[in-house]
């Protein structure tokens, strides 16, 4: 018996960043990072469904390991804010998914 485990060439980690429970308007940040075998290059993230409530810095040079800072606008309305993303790389053909979650509740004070 042989096991094992396959990895793709590239992968995001978290598969699920996680912004817990945020105020109304409030801006919370947190790193996604995506690793490859080879250095490479995101050249883009596009969400589902959500445009405009998460914002992402790409980086500009070409690394094996590349943290990309995420950062949720929450929106006005209170609930949860679910959103599933693809991850352009220049080295592939085959999107890098990852999802993105938080909960808006108006109990809480905003921080920016």
């Amino acid at each position: 018996m042989v096991e094992g485990r396959i990895e793709p060439d590239y992968y995001a980690t978290p598969e699920i960043l996680d912004f817990g429970v945020v105020a109304p308007g409030a801006e919370v940040t947190r790193n996604l990072v995506v690793r490859g075998r080879r250095a490479f290059k995101v050249t883009k993230i596009e969400s589902e469904m959500t445009a405009g409530t998460f914002e992402a810095r790409l980086p500009k040079e070409g690394k094996i390991t590349q943290i990309i800072p995420i950062t949720l606008v929450a929106p006005t309305t209170p609930g949860a804010v679910t959103d599933e993303f693809s991850i352009t790389v220049d080295q592939s053909d085959e999107p890098v998914r990852f999802k993105a979650f938080a909960r808006v509740d108006p109990a809480r004070q905003a921080r920016k």
